[in-house]
């Protein structure tokens, strides 16, 4: 498949929703190989605020072996854009994974909304999903999760064995 551009157009469970990222997404050929260039982080975390201990945590760990999307570091270049675009460029081009922390508040915001949707979109184009990495937060929401995916259970895991998990997983990718 060619590079091609997004429209506009998102199709999420069959209906199609219009949002206006139109220039928002870039679809590279090669989405999830370590030879392509246009990632500018090696894991991008999306999740709800009240995850943000966890995620902060995590983040102290991993920041030594990995180039890291966290928002908080970058509020400075978010201040003043168009964060629905910010957030969908971020996610569907410029991170190489993502780690997504599903709790139930990850599926009512808003804005983790429109990062997930633009991992989704980015799977559908290019036939990958395994950049998608999933920390359930509640066992009670794993009907929420797309279809046969597999998922790490956080509430039988305690941080440093998830941090080492994280690394070893992203490192055989």
């Amino acid at each position: 498949m060619n590079n091609m551009i997004n429209n506009g157009i998102v199709i999420n469970g069959g209906q199609v929703n219009a949002h206006n990222i139109s220039n928002s997404i870039t679809y590279h050929k090669d989405a999830n190989t370590r030879e392509d260039e246009n990632y500018i982080f090696d894991i991008g975390f999306s999740f709800a605020n009240e995850e943000r201990t966890l995620v902060k945590e995590l983040i102290e760990d991993l920041k030594k072996d990995y180039t890291i999307f966290y928002d908080f570091n970058y509020s400075t270049d978010i201040w003043g854009e168009n964060l629905e675009q910010y957030l969908t460029k971020t996610y569907f081009n410029k991170c190489r994974y993502c780690v997504v922390i599903f709790s139930e508040a990850y599926l009512i915001k808003k804005w983790t909304q429109i990062e997930w949707q633009s991992m989704k979109v980015r799977s559908q184009l290019s036939g990958k999903d395994n950049f998608i990495l999933y920390v359930l937060m509640d066992e009670k929401l794993k009907s929420n999760l797309p279809e046969h995916t597999a998922y790490i259970d956080a509430t039988q895991l305690n941080y440093d064995f998830l941090s080492k998990t994280i690394k070893s997983r992203i490192s055989s990718i």
